[in-house]
């Protein structure tokens, strides 16, 4: 089995609408209703910070769409496979009041080196973002997270699948899976369409962020 490894990257877009152009469409539900922990019904990796001092709330949404299977070459662009394969995964959003949002979003590839979901970002600068003002968005692309999700509290998280109901191996979703987040986030002047759910509730990024680290598809590295 091919692995790409992904090496810590950090991308800044900056409008770069084009970006997001080639990922298929997404649709976003929520946010969906949590209770508090340590109910089953609690948003897996909540924030242990206090977010309420910051002016911060904490809310997790589902995605659902379609990905690519992509052709993983050592050192080159890949192309595209084969199409058409469905997932669903989660996202949590943790967002500023609008007074002191700084205007940058940060969107987190959730680590899963240890199996299940971390926010490694967040749980080593949250207290930084929160008192500088950023949105933060974290993705749980891999399905070795979902599993231990689903493991926790599968009346939550039962139905996510980053794998089209087992046809799809290697974490290959992943990738259209993230950028579909990316795309979801409204930028400066854009206005939310009719049933578009809102992640950010109103707020709009001058600059998004988007953090791939440490993760290798398929292996959990």
């Amino acid at each position: 089995m091919k692995i790409l490894r992904l090496l810590p990257v950090i991308l800044s877009v900056l409008f770069l609408q084009q970006g997001f152009t080639a990922v298929p469409p997404a649709v976003i539900e929520g946010p969906i209703m949590a209770e508090q922990p340590p109910s089953r019904n609690a948003i897996y990796t909540a924030s242990a910070l206090d977010l309420a001092a910051h002016g911060y709330a904490e809310e997790e949404f589902f995605i659902t769409g379609t990905g690519n299977v992509y052709s993983q070459p050592d050192l080159a662009t890949g192309t595209v496979e084969s199409s058409g394969h469905p997932f669903k995964t989660r996202l949590i959003v943790r967002r500023p009041a609008p007074q002191v949002f700084n205007g940058i979003v940060v969107v987190e590839w959730i680590n899963v080196t240890g199996g299940p979901d971390k926010d490694i970002d967040w749980w080593q600068s949250g207290e930084h973002l929160m008192r500088r003002g950023y949105a933060y968005v974290a993705v749980s692309a891999q399905q070795m997270g979902i599993d231990t999700m689903a493991d926790w509290g599968s009346a939550r998280y039962g139905e996510l699948d980053m794998t089209a109901s087992g046809t799809v191996d290697n974490d290959a979703l992943s990738f259209d899976a993230f950028s579909a987040v990316g795309r979801a986030i409204f930028r400066r002047g854009e206005e939310s369409g009719s049933g578009t759910v809102d992640i950010l509730d109103g707020l709009r990024a001058e600059q998004i962020s988007l953090h791939q680290q440490y993760s290798s598809p398929g292996t959990g590295l």
